[in-house]
């Protein structure tokens, strides 16, 4: 049987990382849901809303439940991974277990993530007996709890311990994503995460290493020899591409506070000495790696040097900026100013050709004035961000920011939201406009479309001449507010 053991309620303070969202020309804040992940094999279906932490960890759970599912022949589960950074995603998170037991009415329901860490007694009133409530301390291990779970007669178990666990993502695309680090400690003014994640951890960069060489590399990471073997023995599909992902995504709550992110970073993208050896790359084929969000001040001279000076590291930094106006910074209890903002992204840009800069922005945080916004405006326009993701403000009680008692309209929040949205698409445009004419390296996932190592999707003309989990060069030759298009000329080495 689970022990039950109360969550404790949110207090006061947040964090910076907001879940990221995709520009819509309409007025909400699109928490992005990846959707439903099933595997008919094991009868374990996997949902995910939120962060690509929450994908990462989903992607942990999906192997892992899958295995134990197989190897216990259980009824079929399904497993549910909510957010809370917004009343928004909170609403979808409790439609979505809504949904969950009305058409799966014969599986078992588990529910994890934030919505399940903040307000695990109403998650509680919205499931059946049998189901149960997991908090985000616990996901590591669901799959060992599945078959407590089904046996459950009547009880509904709330688990919250400390307990953090973490196993290599058996992921079905051609991206991974590889959480390495959780916690945050900056207590921004209007977010809730810190209360609804663990204490700041790191994973050693030994385990790290090895689930990336388990993904990048299936077949050789399973090797005793720490030599390379023949082309010829990699595990291969039946179109002959690599199994191995191309592309992988180092993902955390507040990435940028990973116990030395550069010194892994180096371990990761070069060969180093390990007692008293040369230990071999991860792969000497076609792979890069990515960073997701990091805060300004975690952008170091060194990073900056290290994604110059190495063409796998994908040139690429989603930076979260949250307003341009200094005065309304300060109320959010961020550590920048818009001038400590621009002169760091002038000196990535010194270093680096056209790097990607994306974002998140809150309009209509309490308080926001007109001459605030028009701040945050120049400041969009100074950088020159190639994406922009919008949040309205959402009040999330228990943090400072709630009782703060100016608040803005809605039709002002709605019409600030649809002039940022409208620079955001003259930007994108502007920054796609930089590859006319020029080679970008596209990872190809499906439908001969995939994304370059800046984060720019592009559609492969004519269609079918790319296959997928290949990294191809592309001529582009066109560009939209949302892609590129352009025509295939070479074939990465796998």
């Amino acid at each position: 049987m689970l022990n039950s053991v109360r969550a404790r309620s949110p207090l006061a303070g947040d964090r910076n990382n907001m879940t990221e969202s995709t520009n819509t020309k309409e007025y909400h804040n699109s928490d992005t849901i990846s959707g439903i992940k099933q595997n008919a094999s094991n009868g374990v279906n996997c949902i995910s809303i939120g962060c690509k932490v929450n994908q990462a960890e989903m992607a942990a759970l999906r192997g892992a439940c899958g295995a134990a599912s197989e190897r216990r022949r259980i009824a079929e589960v399904c497993v549910l991974n909510t957010c809370a950074v917004t009343a928004t995603a909170e609403a979808k998170s409790r439609k979505l277990i809504r949904r969950l037991i009305r058409q799966n009415p014969d599986s078992r329901l588990i529910v994890t993530g934030c919505l399940a860490q903040a307000k695990p007694e109403e998650v509680k009133h919205l499931i059946r007996k049998g189901d149960a409530v997991v908090g985000n301390k616990e996901k590591g291990r669901i799959a060992e709890m599945i078959e407590d779970v089904i046996k459950q007669s009547g009880s509904i178990p709330v688990i919250q311990s400390d307990r953090q666990t973490s196993r290599p993502a058996d992921q079905p695309r051609t991206r991974a994503f590889v959480k390495i680090q959780d916690g945050c400690n900056n207590f921004c003014s209007y977010c809730i995460v810190p209360y609804l994640r663990s204490q700041m951890w790191s994973k050693p960069p030994k385990e790290v290493d090895k689930e990336i060489r388990e993904l990048v590399d299936p077949v050789r990471s399973k090797s005793p020899e720490e030599t390379a073997v023949s082309k010829a023995s990699r595990e291969r599909t039946s179109n002959g591409v690599d199994k191995g992902y191309k592309e992988i995504v180092l993902t955390g709550i507040n990435l940028g506070k990973y116990d030395d992110l550069t010194g892994l970073l180096k371990r990761l993208l070069d060969p180093i000495r390990d007692n008293g050896r040369l230990r071999r790359p991860i792969s000497n084929g076609a792979w890069r790696l990515r960073l997701s969000s990091i805060e300004l001040e975690d952008v170091s001279d060194e990073l900056i040097n290290l994604m110059a000076e190495n063409p796998r590291l994908c040139p690429h930094l989603h930076i979260p900026l949250q307003s341009g106006s200094d005065r309304i910074l300060k109320l959010m209890k961020r550590h920048y100013d818009a001038a400590d903002f621009i002169r760091r992204i002038d000196l990535l840009k010194s270093k680096i050709d056209n790097p990607s800069i994306t974002t998140d922005i809150i309009v209509g945080f309490p308080g926001e004035t007109e001459e605030d916004f028009r701040q945050t405006l120049e400041v969009c326009r100074k950088v020159g961000f190639s994406k922009i993701h919008i949040f309205p403000y959402s009040p999330r009680e228990g943090t400072t920011a709630f009782g703060i008692k100016n608040k803005v309209k809605p039709e002002i929040v709605k019409k600030r939201f649809n002039m940022l949205n409208n620079l955001a698409t003259e930007l994108a445009l502007n920054y796609k406009q930089l590859f006319i004419n020029k080679e970008v390296e596209v990872l190809v996932e499906d439908n001969s479309e995939g994304f370059t190592d800046r984060y720019i999707k592009a559609k492969i003309k004519p269609a079918g001449t790319a296959n997928p989990n290949q990294i191809v060069k592309v001529k582009v030759t066109g560009i939209k507010p949302e892609y590129v298009t352009g025509i295939a000329t070479k074939t990465l080495r796998h």
